[in-house]
């Protein structure tokens, strides 16, 4: 990829890319950081993150976001998350059953979604039984139907009634605010920043309630992997908004098309014509492809109540607004939006009792992105004998499981290569890595419980043996020893 992005700069077209996407895969999240890292280094034009502060009042609550780009050539080129897989990543987290999101009145969980299935009048049934019942976890229209305005009126109204908590309303706002900020067809970029800090500063206010909690557990709220989608769709739309602002004033932005969604819908196509293709099939299967495209996003627009799957909306046009899209706003008017989105987000956490308690901790919270392991080259404090992939793996999470290293985790390159394989090969398979730690944790615990009888039947076979030689002649205790 680092050659295809270092041949448009040759070719003086990198004002032509505008984002890299990545669908929110461990891998892909990787290679992106690695890109993003190799052109910082290699870019004469070094620019640092522009900040949008907080209010003062609210400070102590809500951190600065960061809005960055890297640069490529002589245009910045904005980092982000495919919008639709993290909505499905939202979905799944509160509607797998695995996760109890808490929230200052309750909680939010899969018993909120079958709450709304089986509402009594089904003439304002939204969702399906699919939906929360033999669901699919790539569904997109279960998330669209899911975070609609539709779906949030009944949830208001059975939360009036007494059926769902107040967390459960807001979470489903916040979705909704998040998928509309970037799939509607006529908000103007200042109504689309407005929201998506909205968004932005509620679900940070709201991680570091649940984290004050004494019994505060990973399950309590979304994944770290699903925050930091959010988190960077945020940031690569505010980014874009201001790169088209001032690099390309002339064009009009549309948020949708900056993900992954076309760059599956032309590989699937592809992959209905020629299963394993090579370079050859790829240049005589374009026609081919060009019409099985058309066809697919016409089938998908009188479809979109069936469960699909991946549902194609990139190429929709329907209501669309060319002179709201292309006003683009000045920095200051994205502070003062940033102001009332930090109000918004504090009427929300009040309202769901959050808001005392994130007073009361008072410290900063953490910062809104993860950090990545570092990785130090010139790490030689462990000695290793050509270990096993496996046992540099073991070696690395037991360090990090029992504490034995600082807050920032040091690996030797043996180590980052292991795990780096590890982390490929769950998600080429596609395994559910919440379930995998889980068994890992059961498989330690099992191990440690062998060990531990192990020892203590040796213990007992050194007793036996020292019992025999006390009682046997000078010479014949070595025979009359007791195996085991």
């Amino acid at each position: 990829m680092v050659d295809i992005l270092e041949t448009i700069e040759r070719c003086k077209l990198s004002d032509m890319l505008a984002s890299i996407s990545a669908d929110g895969a461990a891998t892909e999240g990787v290679i992106q950081r690695e890109v993003a890292a190799i052109f910082e280094r290699k870019s004469s034009n070094q620019q640092a993150a522009w900040k949008i502060p907080p209010p003062s009042l609210s400070s102590s609550v809500f951190s600065p976001v960061e809005i960055s780009s890297v640069w490529i050539g002589t245009t910045p080129t904005a980092m982000g998350r495919d919008p639709k897989h993290v909505g499905k990543n939202l979905l799944n987290s509160s509607n797998s059953g695995g996760r109890a999101i808490i929230g200052g009145t309750g909680c939010v969980g899969h018993q909120d979604f079958l709450t709304l299935i089986r509402v009594e009048d089904s003439s304002r049934k939204i969702l399906y039984n699919r939906d929360a019942e033999t669901r699919d976890r790539q569904d997109d229209n279960a998330a669209h139907r899911a975070f609609s305005a539709a779906t949030l009126e009944l949830a208001a109204d059975e939360c009036n009634a007494g059926n769902l908590d107040q967390d459960a309303v807001v979470f489903l706002f916040l979705c909704g605010e998040l998928h509309d900020a970037i799939q509607n067809r006529s908000l103007q970029p200042l109504e689309r920043v407005k929201r998506l800090l909205t968004v932005c500063y509620a679900f940070e206010g709201w991680s570091k309630f649940v984290r004050v909690f004494p019994e505060y557990s990973g399950d309590h709220f979304l994944s770290a992997a699903t925050l930091d989608g959010v988190y960077k769709v945020v940031n690569c739309c505010i980014a874009l908004i201001r790169n088209y602002r001032d690099y390309w004033p002339s064009e009009v932005f549309l948020p949708w098309r900056h993900g992954t969604e076309m760059v599956e819908h032309f590989f699937g196509s592809l992959r209905k014509i020629v299963p394993e293709f090579d370079a050859l099939d790829f240049l005589q299967a374009a026609s081919k492809i060009s019409l099985l495209m058309d066809f697919s996003l016409q089938v998908n627009a009188s479809q979109t109540d069936s469960s699909t799957g991946y549902h194609h909306t990139y190429d929709d046009t329907t209501a669309i607004n060319l002179s709201a899209l292309g006003s683009y706003p000045s920095d200051t008017q994205i502070i003062q939006a940033s102001q009332e989105a930090v109000r918004l987000a504090r009427d929300l956490l009040e309202a769901t009792k959050m808001w005392p308690n994130l007073v009361e901790a008072g410290a900063r919270p953490p910062n809104q992105f993860q950090e990545d392991i570092m990785v130090d080259e010139d790490a030689h404090d462990l000695l290793v004998d050509d270990p096993s992939p496996a046992e540099l793996v073991d070696c690395a999470l037991d360090q990090i499981r029992n504490g034995a290293t600082s807050d920032r985790v040091t690996l030797q390159l043996e180590e980052q290569a292991a795990v780096e394989s590890a982390i490929c090969a769950l998600t080429a398979l596609d395994i559910d890595v919440e379930d995998m730690l889980d068994s890992i944790q059961t498989h330690y615990d099992q191990a440690r419980q062998q060990q531990a009888e192990a020892e203590e039947g040796n213990k007992v076979q050194e007793e036996l043996n020292q019992h025999y030689a006390e009682f046997q002649p000078a010479g014949l205790h070595e025979k009359a020893k007791v195996n085991y």
